[in-house]
């Protein structure tokens, strides 16, 4: 904010204008309302946000402990002479990328994008500013038991909730939440998002990929994500099933998720959610749900194949790897449940390449694997981890 106050520079003795005294009240007057504003504002910024980082970093922080509990599980199930060695794209360190995408904020690699994508929810001028089309209309659903048949028209009152509209405005600074309060014994919430992707800014209405960033992280399940073209719901070919293939799997603890999945004429969506996970305040049970951002984006992936590179030292310096007896990769949650399109390729730090189970020199410290990814049907694998089973021997 800037002032509009001036300061009156008056002569000794001189003369004085009484309007211009006035006005220099008044814009005093208005400074100081403006400042009064924005500080009860930024005080209840201030309070919001310390409480939806509070909430975060506690879902945080039990993430963490189910992680360190598991690692602990894995260490005590693998003979000393053996290990198991992962890499998630989190971050790109001891990773060389060659034509393919490493997305760091959703722990995921891709075949490179041929353009930037195309987002279906709002409008991003040649200065970076957003508009979101009043076209965009988003309905909440809230129930305390299972929702029924997701598939058809949802009979439950509209939740207004105006703030809504943060999850959709493609900014990193805000974010949705809602704090759902109760005096009952309730112990989960389910809740159905509708949108009604606008179709004014859009020249067409395919969409191949959907980002979803939860609020708090970590904190509540995706149930189902669900589309729909021609009046009628189906379900996104790349969200989870079980073995069935046909039933939904439940993402617990959902955190950041990409689903890239073969494009669809889209014109509705529908997220269908669940937190079991409530704080008490006062004589209230509070359940929080939310997103920092909805992503819905009609994306070009490059159609030649890709590949990168990640090295792999020996954890125990005294020791050096024997052999590598396997070489896996994990799809992403939201990707196609596929190998057909990914290739691996051994080799040494002297370029030479070795096959799995083959007897490595005794000196070696460090290994290497190629990734090679290649399209499936026009879409690309998305892989969010690799890892390698690995015999060691004293140096």
């Amino acid at each position: 904010m800037e002032p509009v106050s001036r300061k009156i520079e008056a002569r000794f003795r001189g003369p004085t204008s009484s309007e211009d005294f006035n006005q220099w009240i008044e814009d005093n007057y208005f400074d100081l309302v403006q400042l009064f504003n924005a500080s009860r504002k930024n005080k209840s910024s201030i309070e919001e946000n310390l409480s939806f980082l509070l909430k975060e970093n506690l879902f945080m922080q039990r993430k963490i402990e189910k992680l360190e509990g598991l690692i602990e599980a894995m260490q005590e199930s693998i003979a000393s002479s053996k290990g198991i060695l992962s890499k998630s794209f989190y971050s790109i360190e001891n990773i060389t990328a060659n034509n393919c995408k490493i997305d760091t904020q959703y722990g995921i690699a891709h075949l490179d994008l041929d353009q930037i994508p195309i987002s279906k929810v709002y409008l991003r001028d040649s200065f970076g500013k957003v508009f979101v089309p009043n076209s965009l209309n988003v309905s909440l659903y809230e129930s305390y038991s299972p929702i029924g048949n997701i598939r058809g028209k949802i009979e439950l009152p509209i939740q207004e909730d105006k703030s809504i509209i943060n999850a959709f405005n493609g900014s990193k600074d805000s974010y949705w939440i809602r704090n759902h309060y109760t005096s009952e014994a309730i112990d989960e919430v389910y809740a159905i998002i509708d949108i009604d992707l606008p179709r004014n800014i859009i020249n067409h209405t395919r969409v191949n990929t959907i980002y979803l960033d939860p609020a708090p992280e970590f904190s509540f399940s995706i149930l189902d994500v669900l589309y729909s073209s021609s009046g009628t719901w189906e379900r996104l070919d790349t969200f989870p099933k079980m073995t069935d293939g046909e039933t939904p799997q439940e993402i617990s603890d959902a955190g950041k998720l990409a689903f890239i999945f073969p494009h669809k004429d889209i014109l509705k969506l529908r997220l269908y959610i669940k937190q079991n996970k409530w704080m008490p305040e006062g004589n209230n049970r509070v359940f929080s749900y939310g997103f920092k951002s909805i992503e819905v984006f009609f994306t070009r992936f490059k159609e030649e194949s890709s590949s990168f590179t990640v090295r792999f030292d020996i954890p125990d310096p005294s020791r050096s790897f024997s052999k590598i007896l396997s070489i896996s990769t994990l799809p992403s949650k939201g990707g196609i449940k596929t190998n057909s399109g990914i290739k691996t390729r051994l080799f040494l730090e002297n370029g030479n390449t070795k096959n799995i189970n083959e007897t490595l020199p005794s000196t070696t410290k460090t290994v290497y694997v190629e990734v090679s990814l290649f399209p499936v049907e026009g879409v690309t694998p998305t892989i969010s981890q690799l890892n390698i089973e690995y015999e060691t021997t004293s140096s």
